[in-house]
């Protein structure tokens, strides 16, 4: 990426009724299109050799469209503690980390995400504009989430 990027960082933390497991299984990519407004396709989905997943997406921010490929660069799904860490490249270079943690029955789920503003986005749209659409996309992610794992697991 040339010249000057603006970084976003967007951290949240949410509190889901539901075991570590089945929390961790609904960040597959075959969920992401239900839980994140923002994300329109997921294709091309391959395990890795060391863990995690790789595949492609297409994803609508503030009317641009963005095509990316997303993979795991950290993988450790402890039975305590399970992070996983994606990096996204193409439209938007990014990295997505998820830690999950075991409350007994429940689990905390954190997500923290940063982004790289690309040049074409910052040219139409003011950069505080933009990290707040990706703060209220990240809120409706994790409410979403929230919903589904819970409602899947009779909470």
């Amino acid at each position: 990426s040339q010249g000057a990027v603006d970084m976003i960082t967007i951290e949240r933390t949410t509190y889901i009724n539901a075991p570590l497991e089945l929390v961790a299984e609904y960040l597959g990519p075959t969920h992401l299109t239900e839980i994140w407004p923002g994300m329109i396709e997921v294709s091309g989905v391959e395990e890795m050799s060391a863990g995690g997943v790789k595949y492609h997406f297409e994803y609508k921010l503030a009317g641009f469209r963005v095509n990316g490929d997303s993979e795991t660069v950290e993988f450790s799904p402890g039975p305590e503690i399970y992070r996983r860490v994606q990096k996204n490249s193409g439209g938007v270079e990014s990295t997505v980390a998820w830690m999950l943690t075991r409350e007994g029955e429940s689990t905390t789920v954190k997500v923290k995400a940063e982004y790289e503003i690309p040049n074409f986005m910052l040219s139409k749209l003011a950069a505080p504009l933009i990290r707040r659409l990706n703060e209220r996309e990240a809120d409706a992610m994790l409410w979403n989430l929230k919903d589904r794992v819970e409602s899947a697991h009779g909470g």
